[in-house]
């Protein structure tokens, strides 16, 4: 069993970035004082910590890789201390072999940082003509089981996700950035989805609010959700919590691993059984 945060995060331009950092400490608070032992933030949550530069989009990513990026990645490793967290982050845009990543970092109550890059990315992010998309999704072992990352459009894709659940994944933790109904309702069914056909678990952290910067131009909307399997022993509709109301910053759930297990091997169906041996289906076409 692990009891696991997912926020619904307030976008902001602060004046600093020691600001920033008192911030995400509340966050951390919050989540241990639920009893958290996992903490998700959405994806683009790290760029609170560039914004402060006061910028243009490039010019700030450029300046906070120089001024301000170990400031982060010691407060994300020492919070995650702090706290005894399990710590996704939220992602940004990290230079690596000159190119940025849209990367979201993991650290563990030891301190210990991880990251995963988003692999695909959407038309807008694109357009930025900054980032590149990743080519490996990483499977992070915990004590309670095994997880991976799928940044926002990554959910989007079971042939990915596929790969991380037939290689002994439990639960996809699923960062996102949407700025419409649409984009919010497709990482939604997409996570669902997962949930679903893999029966297992999914985890979705959202952004939320406006601010005003070259790179988010519209409100960031979304309602931060924990799904299941939809079979005996979880919720009818695989909803295990959710707010759509957004009146909290966080949503708490604990999640059963051993119960996750028994419904893939003793469950009113076998979709992760029955999909990890698919059978070589012909088509015919047939005209009328």
């Amino acid at each position: 069993m692990i009891r696991v945060a997912a926020a619904q995060y307030k976008f902001e331009i602060l004046p600093s970035i020691e600001d920033v950092a008192e911030k995400l400490e509340q966050t951390c608070r919050d989540a241990r004082n639920g009893g958290a032992d996992l903490l998700l933030l959405p994806e683009y949550a790290g760029m609170e910590w560039i914004w402060p530069h006061g910028k243009s989009f490039k010019e700030n990513v450029q300046d906070f890789q120089k001024n301000g990026f170990q400031f982060y990645l010691e407060n994300v490793a020492q919070l995650a201390i702090k706290y005894q967290l399990i710590l996704i982050a939220g992602s940004l845009p990290v230079l690596e072999n000159k190119a940025y990543y849209n990367r979201t970092y993991i650290a563990n109550p030891k301190g210990e940082l991880f990251w995963q890059d988003k692999i695909y990315l959407t038309p807008s992010e694109l357009a930025l003509g900054v980032l590149k998309g990743g080519d490996t999704l990483k499977l992070f072992k915990a004590n309670f089981g095994t997880f991976a990352v799928c940044v926002c459009y990554d959910s989007e894709f079971p042939e990915l996700v596929n790969k991380a659940i037939f290689n002994g994944v439990d639960i996809l933790l699923i960062p996102s950035y949407t700025d419409s109904p649409h984009g919010a309702n497709r990482v939604q069914v997409a996570a669902r989805c997962r949930a679903m056909e893999n029966q297992c678990f999914s985890i979705n952290a959202v952004a939320l609010g406006k601010v005003d910067c070259d790179e988010f131009c519209d409100l960031a909307l979304g309602a931060a959700a924990i799904y299941t399997p939809i079979d005996i022993g979880f919720p009818e509709d695989g909803i295990l919590a959710n707010d759509l109301s957004s009146t909290h910053n966080l949503i708490f759930a604990d999640l059963d691993l051993d119960a996750m297990s028994m419904t893939r091997l003793k469950g009113q169906v076998r979709n992760y059984e029955d999909r990890s041996n698919l059978k070589q289906t012909i088509i015919e076409k047939v005209e009328l």
